[in-house]
């Protein structure tokens, strides 16, 4: 890297320095030690026992840690992708809850003009949320998508 594009002088000049912190502070390492919170937090869940998880194989425990033992740089890319979408489909979703009209429906290009977001981002959102019960969803033709929010996702929503 160019001292002169960095971004502190711990990335420019005094980079040989500290090069082997880059395993402990770089952005891949902290994507790292999410996935490792989050699987730990799920094993941690699986231990309450919570209910929903009471039949979740404990020895699965093991796999699950080796994704953070083993986590490279390409996971911690992949992770970046998941996240790229991830990120547009709440922002499509955040404009259904503040477009949706009362009767519940919504003309996806009209969506897609207003948000600019892609039309395969809101199929995508769309088929989430048909297939997880978070929603019901039909396509009425030229009327536009008929989209019935359950509350259950709503109050989810709402709490995040």
């Amino acid at each position: 890297m160019e001292s002169l594009n960095a971004i502190s002088p711990v990335d420019g000049r005094y980079r040989k320095q500290v090069d082997a912190l880059g395993g402990n502070f770089s952005e891949a390492a902290l994507i790292r030690y999410r996935v490792r919170v989050e699987i730990e937090y799920f094993i941690a869940l699986c231990e309450l026992p919570l209910p929903q998880l009471a039949t979740f194989d404990k020895s699965l425990y093991a796999p699950l840690r080796e994704i953070y033992k083993n986590f490279t740089d390409d996971d911690a890319l992949e992770v970046k992708e998941i996240e790229k979408t991830t990120k547009t489909e709440e922002k499509a979703l955040t404009y259904i809850l503040d477009t949706i009209g009362a009767e519940g429906i919504l003309s996806i290009s009209q969506a897609i003009q207003g948000s600019g977001i892609s039309r395969p981002v809101f199929t995508s959102l769309l088929d989430k949320l048909d297939r997880y019960q978070a929603a019901e969803v039909k396509n009425m033709g030229v009327k536009g998508t008929y989209i019935h929010l359950y509350d259950h996702i709503l109050v989810k929503f709402e709490n995040l």
